[in-house]
């Protein structure tokens, strides 16, 4: 009997799935990006709502990191797809920013307790900072790429040498503050703090050797000179959204002590 009717009923099952498609059809997913820890069935438990909030937040500073480690790339050597790569990863940083603030923003009329008032503004400035990291690229540092060709200039060897070290400083120090952000450790934070003596170490140096190469016979060398000390300027700017992300880490990982310890 079962037999038999395996045999009958297998040939009506792409009829029966379509059937059950077309009673409860799958609604299509939303456009763009969206959040992946981001519920609102979390807003009635406000800390693992903030929770949810810090894993989405981290998620963010990975989309944002890999903005910031193909940057330097893209201003000295990029192409005007490499551009597009960059605005295109910016406006995704946008959408879940806009998304992490209006979920905050619910989070907020609900009842918040200890240092729950403190966590929401804390986050809503980690993301205000991640957002102005995503904006520094996507506009400024772009910017530059779009000067560097319309005056064709060329950024030589000599002088990639010296601007790569403050990216690769600037990149460590993310990544610390990145690590922080997802783990609570606060040694990571510190020494994300600590990067802005190096990068202005760095930075001095890289400076002083565009200046010296002003005085050379070359082509477009004060037009370099002024996009490559853009590019310094950018990097430390990057550098002290960084700094700012890791002390609000800091203070949320201190203030999560202190309430563990009453």
């Amino acid at each position: 009997f079962n037999v038999i009717n395996l045999v009958i009923f297998i040939w009506f099952t792409v009829p029966l799935a379509r059937l059950v498609q077309w009673i409860a059809p799958v609604p299509p997913a939303p456009p763009g990006i969206q959040p992946q820890y981001l519920d609102k069935m979390y807003l009635e438990q406000p800390a693992l709502a903030l929770d949810q909030v810090r894993r989405e937040l981290v998620r963010v500073g990975g989309l944002v990191d890999n903005m910031v480690h193909r940057s330097l790339h893209v201003a000295m050597r990029g192409t005007e797809a490499d551009a597009r790569e960059l605005e295109k990863a910016d406006d995704e940083v946008d959408e879940l920013y806009e998304k992490i603030i209006v979920f905050l923003g619910e989070l907020s009329q609900r009842e918040l307790v200890g240092e729950q008032p403190l966590d929401l503004s804390r986050f809503v400035g980690i993301a205000n900072y991640l957002e102005n990291i995503g904006d520094v690229i996507s506009k400024d540092m772009l910017a530059v790429l779009h000067k560097r060709h319309s005056n064709m200039v060329f950024v030589s060897d000599s002088t990639r040498s010296v601007l790569e070290p403050i990216e690769q400083e600037v990149h460590r120090a993310f990544l610390k503050t990145l690590a922080a952000l997802e783990t609570g450790d606060v040694g990571e934070a510190l020494d994300a703090i600590e990067s802005k003596g190096a990068v202005n170490e760095l930075a001095t140096e890289a400076t002083s050797h565009l200046a010296h190469r002003l005085v050379a016979d070359a082509p477009s060398r004060v037009e370099a000179f002024e996009i490559e000390t853009d590019i310094i300027e950018n990097l430390r700017r990057i550098n002290t959204y960084c700094r700012r992300i890791a002390r609000l880490t800091i203070d949320h990982h201190d203030g999560k002590q202190a309430v563990a310890a009453s």
